[in-house]
């Protein structure tokens, strides 16, 4: 969302298409590579690899004709809640049903990304000030 706005601001919203509509055509592709040996987890990994995919290709436009952008001090918190609430979650099979995992999920993260959220007007500013 974050790179979607960056170049929406930059007035680079063709190119950003161009580089969304990997997405699907990455996602679709490993799909149909993986779907047949690895079932219902071959069709995650296309999907986070569509996502990846789209995401890599904004990442090398912006540093490419903006300015680089330090994503991983932004994304590391996010993504160790996520992962550490995952965890917790997948060590946890014998709860119940597994909707209520998934509301576990889902409300630990929320709950935890809220609390921990940093991202203001100075934030972002950061985020595109050069080095």
């Amino acid at each position: 969302m974050v790179m979607n706005i960056i170049l929406i601001a930059a007035h680079r919203q063709r190119e950003d298409v161009v580089r969304l509509a990997s997405n699907p055509v990455t996602n679709i592709a490993l799909t149909l590579a993986l779907l047949p040996t690895m079932g219902i987890m071959g069709a995650a990994i296309g999907r986070v690899g569509g996502v990846a995919a789209s995401a890599t290709l904004r990442h090398l436009l912006i540093a490419r004709e903006l300015t680089r952008v330090k994503w991983l001090r932004f994304v590391l918190k996010p993504a160790l809640i996520s992962i550490g609430v995952g965890s917790i979650c997948y060590s946890l099979p014998d709860v119940g049903h597994p909707t209520w995992l998934l509301l576990l999920y889902i409300t630990v993260t929320t709950a935890l990304l809220t609390v921990s959220c940093s991202f203001s007007r100075s934030v972002i500013k950061d985020m595109m000030s050069f080095p």
